[in-house]
Order: structure tokens, then C-alpha cells, then sequence
């Protein structure tokens, strides 16, 4: 074989197995950890702790990839911002994040959301810092900058890979994380069908899931099938109901058995998944070699176990190269 042919392959073999594996950073109460996904292993590479206002606990809050070896972290220690990179598994010093970076003399008071029935809110109202990526890989914190009304926030971004004017206005081109999942037969024993229903004047247009352990409804016919359902619902919160469609339901896992339901509401999409037809599940995320997340557990291709995640269930992965 010639010599400058056997190099090519070489580094062909080399870049292949490089993306054979995955890097996911995850985390929730305790840290946020680094872990290189392989074939047979779940590897953790790196390692901080995790905000935590209750046990007051400075940490990470927010992190995002920009690339396929860069991570951004947003700290977060009593009422002060920090963001540093982790580039090749190793941080750098932190940037300081002030209350002047986002134009602000002193720190917005939430609006506090008054008690609804059943629902309670949130002990902090305040909306959390985080982070967005453009497709060209720049990278925003993002902040709220004032409470102008009732459960409303104006959010501030500010670039951090490069020096850019503060704006109130959402970067544009923002790189989408949601899973492209295609489509696979229906488990064995299991259906996934829309379903039209009409009540009261009305027409519902949703889906129902079916499987051995029992069935699942989409939120618009829950509050109308069976019928008697739609006389505990005020007839304004009926109207609304009708105005969401599910336009597709599929499946897109098979072991354990996951279906997507995607609905519109006007010019808006929401998909939900549901594991086993029985309860909301988490949107599943492919990895290579057909490996996936389900949650915060790692399995492979045929649905089996290849271990769990050691951070958390917020999860990101690294855009591949």
C-alpha cells in the first residue's frame, strides 16, 4: 500500500472513532459532570458543583456547548454571575458578570404571581440566567432586565465570545437542540392513532396511544372524552382547548416503547412524548452508534442499559464536528 494512502487511512479510522463517541454534560441538584459516552462506557471527565440556593451553594446553574469541545458555564455564587469556558475538559478563570453588563443600576424586583386554585407558585419567582447559541457558534447570557407586568420578564442579552452591544433583542439564527427523532414501527401490542371528537358545538382534534398497560390522551380530548369530561370545563377554557390540533403521533422509540404527539396552537408546535402510553416522557436524545438518552439513563440501540448519567437530567450534548 502506498504510504500517503495508508496515512489517509489512518487518520480516517481516527476521526471515525473520535465521533463514535459523545460528550454530554449534565446536572441538577448535586454538580454538573462531563462524560464521554462510548460503545461500552460512560466516562466522567470532569466535574464541578451545582447551584444550590437552598443549601446555599455557590455552582453551576446554566451551561451550553458551542462547539464540539467547548462548554460555557454560568456560575452563579449568593446574587453574583460569573461565566467561564471549559475547553478540552479544563476551565478557565471565570468573567465576572455585573449588573452594569446588562445596563442595570440595581438588581429588577420579580413580580410576585399570586396563588391560583390549585396551582402554587414558585417560592423565587425570579426567571434564571441561562445562555443561547447561534448556528455560527456565538454564545449569549441572557438575564432579566425588568418585571414590566404580571408574569412577564424582559429578557437582556449579552454576547461573551466577542465584544458585542448589550440588546433586549433575541439573537437571531438560534441553533435548535431539539432532537430530529425519525419515525419507528409501533411496539408490538401497541397503537398510536389520531382521534376526532366533537362536543358541545366543538371539535376536538388530538390522539390517543394504546398499549398493554393501560392508554394515554392528548391534553385537548382529556378535557372532553368521555363526554361528561368537557361539563367540569367553562365554555372560554373549551374554545381554547379546541384551538389546539395534534397533526402527527408516531413512535420513536420502541424498547421501552416512547410516542410523539405533535400539536399545533395557531403559528405554535409543542411536541410531548409518552413512554409506555402511560406517562410524559422526556424528549429522547440519539447518540451515536445508535445509542440514546432516555431521562437521565444511557441505553443502547435495543432499548438495554448502558448506565446513568452522573449529573443530572439537564442535559446537553456536544454538536458533533
Amino acid at each position: 500500500m502506498r504510504p500517503g494512502l495508508s496515512l489517509a487511512l489512518a487518520v480516517l479510522a481516527t476521526a471515525s472513532a473520535a465521533r463514535a463517541d459523545d460528550l454530554v454534560a449534565s446536572g441538577g441538584d448535586e454538580s454538573l459532570v462531563i462524560e464521554r459516552i462510548s460503545k461500552g462506557s460512560i466516562e466522567a471527565v470532569y466535574q464541578e458543583p451545582a447551584y444550590d440556593v437552598t443549601a446555599n451553594r455557590a455552582g453551576a446553574l446554566a451551561w451550553a456547548w458551542s462547539d464540539p469541545t467547548t462548554l460555557w458555564v454560568v456560575r452563579k455564587d449568593d446574587a453574583q454571575l460569573s461565566v467561564t469556558r471549559i475547553i478540552a475538559r479544563k476551565a478557565e478563570p471565570p468573567r465576572e458578570i455585573t449588573l452594569a453588563d446588562f445596563q442595570l443600576k440595581r438588581e429588577p424586583t420579580p413580580v410576585m404571581i399570586p396563588a391560583d386554585n390549585d396551582y402554587q407558585p414558585p417560592i423565587d419567582p425570579t426567571i434564571p440566567p441561562s445562555l443561547v447559541v447561534t448556528r455560527s457558534g456565538q454564545i449569549w447570557l441572557y438575564r432579566c432586565v425588568a418585571y414590566p407586568r404580571r408574569e412577564a420578564c424582559k429578557l437582556g442579552y449579552l454576547r461573551l465570545d466577542k465584544p458585542a452591544p448589550f440588546t433586549t433583542r433575541r439573537p437571531p439564527d438560534e441553533r435548535n437542540d431539539e432532537p430530529e427523532l425519525p419515525g419507528v414501527p409501533a411496539p408490538p401490542g401497541y397503537t398510536a392513532a389520531l382521534k376526532t371528537v366533537k362536543v358541545r358545538g366543538l371539535t376536538f382534534r388530538g390522539a390517543e396511544c394504546k398499549g398493554p398497560h393501560g392508554e394515554w390522551v392528548s391534553n385537548a380530548l382529556y378535557e372532553v372524552w368521555p363526554p361528561e369530561n368537557a361539563n367540569y370545563v367553562d365554555p372560554k377554557s373549551l374554545a381554547e382547548w379546541a384551538q389546539v390540533r395534534v397533526i402527527q403521533v408516531d413512535w420513536v422509540r420502541t424498547s421501552p416503547p416512547v410516542a410523539r404527539f405533535v400539536e399545533k396552537k395557531r403559528s405554535q408546535t409543542f411536541i410531548t412524548y409518552v413512554e409506555d402510553c402511560t406517562e410524559m416522557h422526556p424528549a429522547p436524545i440519539l447518540l451515536d452508534g445508535g445509542r440514546w438518552i432516555d431521562g437521565a439513563l444511557v441505553r443502547r440501540d435495543d432499548g438495554s442499559e448502558l448506565g446513568p448519567l452522573h449529573g443530572g437530567d439537564h442535559i446537553a450534548v456536544a454538536p458533533r464536528p
